[in-house]
């Protein structure tokens, strides 16, 4: 790289367009990564002289500290590829489990590029704290993902997994380690968002359903014994699998309380035997 502007230190100085041109390629290739042209990967020279531009454009001295810019196209960078590439593709999936396989495959996505950008940029998390003390640049990436992705696909995300695990109570097959990523996704954005998003409407569901299937066993005059520790033992192995280990009592806890509610209300006799 090349300009005419030098510092005290007699060392050149980069302009931002000229550093931010640069810059553009290594983002450039690594959305090629992520879009499968798993051939392309970074060499060591150019992850060197990736983070090295980016080091020197924030320490140079003003007016060429360009800290506040490169924060900004940091941000911006995830925000026109989430508009542009993760948006539509989640959009144009009909299909339940073709859907919740996009989003796990966009989330992955976006946790490596935020690794890899991070890894660039990582010398303005050491500027920034003098104004924004709470926030890193990892955490702008995340927020980046919440806002776009996680708001807009949440609910229909948690509806197709409690569909999933329905039938998995019901008998069928599904894919558990699809639901768990899932799962897990609600988890990393964070443990408020976890419990409000998905757990609140997941204990719920898990009540409808159990009374649902008491009602069609009324009505079909199928008055079996409801057997709740084996209920309960399949809830928490279902915990194990697919859900965040504090889910575990409260589900009990909800199941066992339905199922009693349940038994008076239809008449069912109660085994508490497995």
């Amino acid at each position: 790289m090349s300009t005419k502007k030098m510092n005290k230190n007699n060392e050149k100085i980069i302009e931002f367009d000229e550093g931010w041109k640069f810059i553009q390629t290594g983002i450039a290739k690594l959305k090629n990564i992520l879009n499968g042209h798993q051939d392309e990967k970074f060499s060591s020279e150019e992850y060197i002289t990736l983070y090295t531009i980016i080091y020197k454009m924030s320490w140079q001295q003003p007016p060429y500290d360009y800290t506040l810019q490169l924060s900004i196209k940091y941000e911006e960078t995830f925000i026109d590829y989430i508009k542009s590439t993760v948006i539509p593709s989640l959009r144009g999936k009909k299909n339940d489990e073709t859907f919740l396989r996009e989003l796990v495959k966009r989330w992955k996505n976006h946790k490596i590029m935020t690794k890899t950008l991070s890894g660039f940029f990582m010398h303005l998390n050491f500027k920034r704290e003098r104004n924004h003390p709470h926030i890193t640049i990892e955490e702008v990436a995340q927020s980046c993902f919440r806002d776009l992705v996680y708001l807009e696909f949440k609910h229909k995300a948690r509806d197709i997994v409690i569909r999933l695990i329905d039938q998995d109570r019901d008998g069928g097959e599904i894919d558990g380690d699809l639901v768990k990523n899932v799962v897990d996704m609600f988890v990393e954005m964070g443990m408020n968002y976890y419990v409000n998003d998905f757990e609140k409407g997941f204990l719920d569901s898990t009540c409808d359903y159990y009374s649902r299937k008491a009602s069609k066993k009324w009505a079909l005059g199928d008055y079996n014994v409801l057997n709740v520790e084996e209920c309960l033992k399949k809830e928490k192995d279902r915990v194990c699998c697919y859900l965040h280990s504090s889910s575990e009592i409260k589900l009990l806890v909800k199941v066992e309380e339905e199922l009693l509610l349940l038994s008076r209300m239809y008449k069912f006799p109660i085994s508490q035997e497995c």
